[in-house]
């Protein structure tokens, strides 16, 4: 049985070693395939779970299957921003992650996890949510009601 619930400091290792899985791919601006800098990625990411546990405005939640394995984890950011069509309160959601183990894909586990961190954001007064994708990603995503948009993400590494 698969349950979930929100990350505890005993879960930043294995939270960390998933997220790894989806960094470890030079194709996204945010992966990478050179060792050294994973580990500093990694590193640095661990430590922001430590500050940003307790942050109200982000929402870490988990899947568990009952051997104690980490079967998928999702991250919500809260933003706020000026106001825009659909979210006149200047809240954006942002799915920062959502990765489900190789091992439990294509289980609806996926979903799930996505399903918490909607309902989590609704409760947070968020009218809009915005997220990249894989190419993996992105049946699920349109299947849970996200559009496509036409709008192009510039990056600069500063």
């Amino acid at each position: 049985m698969i349950s979930f619930r929100n990350i505890s400091h005993k879960d930043i290792s294995k939270v960390s070693n998933l997220r790894m899985l989806l960094l470890k791919n030079s194709s996204s601006h945010y992966g990478s395939n050179k060792v050294e800098e994973l580990d500093s990625i990694n590193n640095a990411f661990c430590d922001w779970l430590k500050i940003n546990i307790e942050n109200t405005n982000i929402n870490i939640v988990v899947s568990m299957n009952d051997e104690g394995l980490l079967t998928s984890m999702g991250i919500g950011v809260i933003d706020n921003r000026a106001p825009i069509k659909g979210s006149l309160n200047g809240k954006v959601g942002w799915i920062s992650s959502l990765i489900v183990h190789p091992d439990f894909q294509n289980n609806g586990l996926g979903k799930e996890t996505l399903s918490h961190l909607i309902e989590w954001f609704s409760k947070k007064s968020v009218n809009k949510i915005t997220l990249q994708s894989t190419e993996d990603g992105e049946k699920l995503y349109k299947k849970m009601g996200f559009n496509k948009s036409i709008e192009n993400t510039f990056i600069k590494e500063c």
